[in-house]
C-alpha cells in the first residue's frame, strides 16, 4: 500500500468514527431532549414523572408544560390540573385512562397562543367543579373543563373516549381567536352552559359526539364547520350556533329548546351537486333551521318545530339584508306548528324534494315569504291551511283548496267551508290527467290547502287530488306572474291583521314519494 493510499484509508476510518460518535451520542440526546417524551401519573397527593427531565414543572397535583413534546397523563386525582404555558406550541397530551377533577381552575388549560393536541387513549374523564358564583370575584376562575385561551389552538383526537363533565359552566371553551378541531374521537360532554364553544372557530372532521347542554351544544362566535361525524345533542338552547355554520356531512340527531341549527348570517347544508350530504333528524325544536341566508345543497333532513320549520331571518340585521332560503338539492321534510318555510326575503326552489307542513290554523302557512318565491326545479309539496297561504311568484305550480277563507286568524280548519279536509293519516295522492301518480304522501294533521310544484307540470293542464283513494279536488296548473302570490307582507310571519291570502301548508312527519 502506498503512503497516499494509506492516508486515504486512515481518513476514511476517521470519518466513520465521527459518524458513529454522532449517531451514538448526539442523536440519543435529541431523542431524549427535555420535555420530548414523558409519562406522568396523577394521584390525590402528587404528580409523578416516570423519568427526570425538563420541559415541565410539578407543584403538588398541578402539572405545567413549558416546552414542546409528548406528555402521557394517567392515574386519578380529585384536585389537580394541567396547564400548557403561553406561546408553547407542538404539545401533545396523551390521556391514558386519566380521571382528573378540579374545583379551583380548569382541569386542562391551553394558555394564550399555545398549540395543543389532546389524544384520548382508553377512557378518560375530566370534571370541572368550580363555584360559578365566584366567577366575577375569582382571579383563577376558568368556567370550563378544557379552557383554550385567546389565539390558542386545540386538536381533540384519539381512538379512546373522552368524557367531559362541566358541572360548573362550559365543557370546552375557546377564547377570542381560538380554534378547536375534533377528529376521530368519541367525545361525551355534559355541561350546565355550553358543551363545546369557541369565540374563534370550531371544526369537526369526524368522531362520535354526544353533547348535553343547558345552553348551546356546538357554538362559535365565528365559524362552525362540520365535515363528518355522528352527533347526538340534547340542548336547552340551540344545538348548533355560530355566525356562519356549514354542515358538509355527518349524521345528526338533535333535540333543542330553541333552534336545531342557527346561523346569525349564513347556514349552508351539504355540497353543491353532491349526491350525498348530512343526514339530519331534529326531533324537537322551536325552529329547525334558521339563518339570515339558508342554503340546502345536498343531504336529507326531517325536523319537528314548535314554530317555524326553516326560517331565513335575523332580527339583529337591517331589514335591507338579503334574506334568502335556497333549496338546490337533497330531501327535506318539515313538520312545523308555525310557518313551515318562512323567509323575510326570498324563497327559491332549484332542485331536491321538499315536503313541508305548516300549522293547522289560519294564522300561519306552509309557504311564507316577503320578497319573491321562484320555482324552477325539483319537487315541493306544501300542505297547510288556506287563510295565510302563498304560492310561487315565478314558475309553474298547482294549488288545491279554496283560498283566503280564514284571513289572519287562529281558527282551525273548518270542514263546512273547505273544499276538502286532510286529517292525520290521510293518504294524499296527486295525479295527472292520464292517471299517473306525480306525488304521494301521508297527512299528519288538519289541512285544507296543498300547493305542489314539480317539473312535469304543464301550464293549463288539469291535475287531481285524491284523499284516501277518493277524488277530493281538481286544479289547473298556473305560472306565477312574478309578483308576490297570495298573502304577502313586510314582516315575514308576523303580518298585519285583516289581510287574506291564497294557499299553503300545515305540518308533517311521514314518508313521502315523488314519482
Amino acid at each position: 500500500m502506498t503512503v497516499t493510499n494509506f492516508k486515504k484509508y486512515l481518513l476514511a476510518i476517521l470519518a466513520a468514527a465521527l459518524i458513529l460518535i454522532f449517531l451514538g451520542v448526539l442523536l440519543p440526546a435529541c431523542v431524549s431532549a427535555p420535555g420530548n417524551n414523558n409519562v406522568f401519573t396523577f394521584s390525590d397527593t402528587s404528580v409523578t414523572a416516570a423519568s427526570e427531565g425538563t420541559g415541565y414543572e410539578i407543584d403538588g397535583t398541578d402539572l405545567t408544560i413549558n416546552a414542546a413534546g409528548t406528555y402521557t397523563l394517567t392515574g386519578s386525582c380529585t384536585e389537580g390540573s394541567v396547564t400548557v404555558k403561553k406561546e408553547v406550541t407542538g404539545v401533545t397530551l396523551v390521556l391514558d385512562d386519566l380521571t382528573l377533577t378540579s374545583s379551583e381552575t380548569a382541569p386542562i388549560s391551553c394558555n394564550k397562543s399555545s398549540s395543543v393536541t389532546i389524544e384520548a387513549q382508553g377512557e378518560s374523564t375530566l370534571t370541572n367543579t368550580e363555584d360559578a358564583s365566584t366567577e366575577d370575584t375569582s382571579d383563577s376562575f376558568e368556567g370550563a373543563v378544557i379552557k383554550v385561551k385567546s389565539n390558542a389552538s386545540l386538536n381533540l383526537t384519539g381512538s379512546g373516549t373522552l368524557n367531559i363533565e362541566g358541572t360548573c359552566k362550559n365543557g370546552i371553551k375557546g377564547g377570542t381567536g381560538a380554534s378547536v378541531t375534533v377528529s376521530d374521537l368519541t367525545l361525551n360532554v355534559n355541561a350546565t352552559d355550553n358543551a363545546l364553544t369557541s369565540d374563534g372557530s370550531v371544526v369537526v372532521n369526524s368522531g362520535v359526539l354526544t353533547l348535553n347542554a343547558g345552553n348551546d351544544g356546538l357554538k362559535s362566535g365565528g365559524t362552525l364547520t362540520v365535515n363528518g361525524g355522528s352527533f347526538t345533542l340534547d340542548c336547552a338552547d340551540d344545538a348548533f350556533h355560530a355566525a356562519n355554520v356549514t354542515l358538509v356531512s355527518g349524521t345528526y340527531t338533535l333535540s333543542s329548546g330553541d333552534d336545531g341549527v342557527h346561523a346569525d348570517e349564513a347556514l349552508v347544508v351539504g355540497v353543491q351537486n353532491a349526491e350525498n350530504g348530512p343526514d339530519i333528524t331534529i326531533t324537537a325544536s322551536y325552529e329547525g333551521f334558521e339563518g339570515a341566508t339558508v342554503t340546502l345543497y345536498s343531504g336529507s333532513g326531517s325536523m319537528a318545530a314548535s314554530d317555524d320549520g326553516i326560517n331565513a331571518a335575523n332580527g339583529d340585521l337591517d331589514s335591507s339584508y338579503g334574506f334568502t332560503l335556497d333549496i338546490w338539492g337533497g330531501n327535506w321534510y318539515v313538520n312545523a306548528h308555525g310557518d313551515a318555510l318562512d323567509s323575510n326575503g326570498d324563497i327559491n326552489f332549484h332542485g331536491g324534494v321538499t315536503e313541508f307542513y305548516g300549522a293547522s290554523n289560519n294564522g300561519d302557512a306552509a309557504l311564507d315569504y316577503d320578497g319573491s318565491c321562484t320555482y324552477d326545479g325539483g319537487t315541493f309539496l306544501a300542505v297547510g291551511t288556506t287563510g295565510m297561504a302563498q304560492t310561487p311568484s315565478t314558475g309553474t305550480y298547482v294549488a288545491f283548496g279554496t283560498t283566503g277563507m280564514g284571513g289572519m286568524t287562529n281558527e282551525t280548519v273548518d270542514a263546512s267551508t273547505s273544499e276538502f279536509v286532510i286529517t292525520e293519516g290521510s293518504a294524499i295522492v296527486i295525479k295527472d290527467s292520464d292517471g299517473n301518480v306525480l306525488y304521494s304522501a301521508t297527512g299528519v294533521k288538519a289541512a285544507n290547502s296543498i300547493v305542489f310544484g314539480a317539473e312535469p307540470l304543464v301550464e293549463g293542464e288539469t291535475y287531481t287530488l285524491y284523499i284516501d283513494g277518493a277524488e277530493a279536488a281538481t286544479a289547473t296548473a298556473e305560472t306565477g306572474t312574478g309578483a308576490t302570490q297570495g298573502f304577502g307582507g313586510s314582516m315575514g310571519g308576523r303580518r298585519p291583521g285583516g289581510t287574506t291570502g291564497t294557499q299553503s301548508g300545515t305540518t308533517g312527519s311521514s314518508e313521502s314519494t315523488a314519482a
